[in-house]
Order: C-alpha cells, then sequence, then structure tokens
C-alpha cells in the first residue's frame, strides 16, 4: 500500500503500526507511529501508541518519554481514555489519588470499550485500596472484572485486589476463589501461593495449603516468610520438617537483615 500510495492518509500508517505492533515488530511499529507524527504531530492515537511503547521499556528515561507523550495527547485531546488511564496510573504511584480519581472517571465518562473501561475500573479500585477503603475498592474491582466478561486471561489484576479485598472483609472463601483465577493465569506466582496458602489454613484444608506452601518454597527458596507458612502448617503433623523450614526462615532473614520473629528462633 505505502509503495503504491506513499503519500497515504495517515489513518493507513496508523493501522499499519498496529498490526506490526500486535506481530512483535516492535522498531517497524515505532517507524510507522513516528511517520504518523511527522506527518500530523497532534495525532493522539500515534502519540499513546508511542508512548505506551516508551512505558513498557520498563526504564526511567522510557517511563519519562512515556509520561511526556500521555501528557501531550492529553493537552491536545482531553478526552482520550487510553492517556487518561495512563496518567491515572502515574499519579496512583505518586499518591495523588484525588487527580487518579478525576481522571479515571472522566475515562470511564467517554469510553464504551470493555478492556479500557476495564483498565480504568481497576484505577478506581487500587486508589480506593491504598485508602482503606475495602468495600469501594472491591465493588470497583469487581467492575474491572466484569469488563472483561469475567475472563482472568484478558486483565488479571483486578482479580488479585479483589482477593485481598475479600482477605481483609473476611470472606476467604470468595477471596481464595479469586486467588485461583490468577493463578490459571500465573501458576508460579509465589505471593499468590502464599496468599492461598493462608487462607486455606484458615478455611481447614491443610493439604492444599501445604501444597501451595510447599510449591512456594521451590519456586522461591529464598522467601523467608514462605518458609515460616511452611512451618506453621507442619509444626502439628511434622515436627522435625517443621524445624527444618524455621531454620531456613531464620537463615534467609538474618542473612537479609531482617528482624527474627521470637517463633521462629
Amino acid at each position: 500500500v505505502l509503495q503504491l500510495h506513499p503519500g497515504c492518509p495517515a489513518a493507513v500508517r496508523l493501522g499499519i503500526g498496529l498490526c506490526r505492533y500486535k506481530l512483535g515488530q516492535l522498531d517497524k511499529a515505532r517507524q510507522a507511529f513516528d511517520r504518523v507524527l511527522q506527518a500530523n504531530p497532534d495525532n493522539v492515537e500515534a502519540l499513546v501508541a508511542l508512548g505506551i511503547m516508551d512505558l513498557q521499556a520498563n526504564d526511567s528515561l522510557g517511563m519519562r518519554k512515556g509520561m511526556e507523550k500521555m501528557q501531550q495527547a492529553f493537552e491536545i485531546y482531553p478526552y482520550c481514555a487510553s492517556a487518561l488511564n495512563y496518567l491515572a496510573n502515574h499519579f496512583f504511584f505518586t499518591g495523588q489519588h484525588f487527580l487518579v480519581e478525576q481522571l479515571t472517571e472522566t475515562a470511564l465518562a467517554v469510553s464504551t470499550h470493555g478492556p479500557t473501561k476495564s483498565h480504568s475500573f481497576y484505577n478506581l479500585a487500587r486508589s480506593y485500596h491504598s485508602k482503606g477503603d475495602y468495600e469501594k475498592a472491591g465493588m470497583y474491582y469487581m467492575a474491572a472484572i466484569k469488563e472483561t466478561n469475567n475472563k482472568p486471561q484478558e486483565f488479571v489484576f483486578p482479580y488479585f485486589g479483589l482477593g485481598q479485598v475479600q482477605l481483609k472483609l473476611g470472606e476467604l472463601k470468595g477471596s481464595a476463589s479469586n486467588f485461583e483465577k490468577v493463578l490459571e493465569v500465573y501458576p508460579d506466582n509465589c505471593e499468590t501461593l502464599k496468599a492461598l496458602g493462608h487462607l486455606y489454613t484458615q478455611l481447614g484444608k491443610t493439604d492444599k495449603a501445604l501444597e501451595y506452601m510447599r510449591k512456594a518454597t521451590k519456586l522461591d527458596p529464598r522467601d523467608a516468610q514462605a518458609f515460616v507458612g511452611l512451618g506453621e502448617l507442619l509444626i502439628s503433623s511434622d515436627t522435625g520438617a517443621a524445624l527444618d523450614a524455621f531454620k531456613m526462615a531464620r537463615t534467609l532473614m538474618k542473612k537479609g537483615g531482617q528482624e527474627v520473629p521470637i517463633e521462629v528462633l
């Protein structure tokens, strides 16, 4: 298309860039988005796409450049839901919750796209969660999940957040169910395995709790808390193995300069 019509509309180059991005051809995708901006420096979609690519670099320079592009997109068109979501995410980490909620509510008002709305609800949920408002956080985590048609593989983070909130509220079965959904996507996530180990202990499912705690210690043999959890589970059935687990936890804590709890000494 470009060879036959080198002066084609920016939308064509934008579409090619998105296809390249989906195929993992990131350099060619970036070239296409850059060409869109050369033709039209105010193209919001290209700015957001390049901003996302910069943010995914996961280094300080990429983060700064990515946020600058999102800010630029927002200034050109203050109702771009993707830019609003990324800016809200940035302000969440700087602790500016008023801005998180303001930007996210605007994103929700202007978007009908399920995955975008899911990210907006997730941003709101995290903001309320970090402020200790677990009821509101739970409501927004559930809204985020609903927008993905209850498919954890589409966007798993709201399930983890909802599991944490339900644990705080004493809704143990619901919490376990949501953490299990996280494991469907990330079967080797140690934080989720430990959370389920503790939950199943409280629910009286000791065998399942042991299975998850053992797996956590194997996946991350430097996680002292996983060994503490394992020791606590084994103490009534296998004292020797429990002492070994506590000994390992103590060694790891000392090595990491952590204070060793009395029960592990």
